[in-house]
């Protein structure tokens, strides 16, 4: 009767009874599996680049905080290799999943994007990945017999700026500017291959400047 009077317990809900630490872990554990897969699938939409002395912008770290649906349009995305010179690209890029160390190669006054790629590799179409306009710097790039240091006269200079419009005009490539102090060279090109310069020591009448031959879009 006195139990009646104070209550009686109430009954473990089913709830209560289901609970367990064992079933919290295998939740706990599903939610790891879930976190660790969505991990590995994003560090495969970040671009690869290990190569020494090459720089991006934005960087690594930053695209690795980026959505897919951002780094399918990154803006003013950048390849730098000091010393060498840089590809900028106009508007914005899919870096999603591309390998930097295979598709782009900045040399001496050369540059190349998607021609050095894997037998088994595709070749994005023009304006696809970063086979799309952009902006290449080219560094020491002098008239033949000069370099850093060494003044040019203005008549030198001005036969070897036009040397480089040539070159461009032949490349399909818009000559911008070329900066006689620092031998810096820069023009857009609407896709990509091969662009660039070489310097041949026995092309008098050309000031040893001599355009790459660039391969079919």
């Amino acid at each position: 009767e006195a139990q009646k009077r104070r209550g009686a317990a109430p009954a473990a809900t089913a709830s209560s009874r289901s609970y367990s630490p064992t079933k919290k872990r295998r939740i706990n554990d599903s939610a790891d599996t879930t976190a660790s897969k969505e991990t590995v699938h994003e560090a495969a939409l970040l671009p690869k680049l290990t190569k020494k002395n090459y720089k991006i912008s934005p960087s690594l770290a930053a695209l690795s905080t980026f959505s897919e649906a951002d780094l399918a349009a990154v803006p003013r995305f950048f390849v730098s290799r000091p010393g060498y010179g840089q590809i900028q690209w106009e508007g914005a890029v899919d870096v999603r999943g591309v390998n930097l160390d295979e598709v782009v190669v900045i040399e001496m006054r050369e540059v190349s994007v998607y021609e050095d790629i894997p037998d088994d590799g595709i070749k994005p179409r023009v304006g696809e990945k970063l086979n799309a306009p952009a902006v290449i710097t080219l560094e020491k790039v002098y008239p033949k017999g000069l370099g850093p240091g060494v003044a040019a006269a203005e008549d030198v200079v001005r036969k070897f700026i036009k040397k480089l419009e040539k070159i461009s005009v032949k490349m399909g490539a818009e000559h911008l500017y070329y900066d006689k102090a620092g031998g810096i060279w820069t023009f857009k090109v609407p896709h990509f291959s091969r662009y660039g310069l070489v310097v041949s020591g026995s092309d008098e009448k050309d000031d040893g400047v001599q355009e790459t031959v660039k391969e079919n879009p």
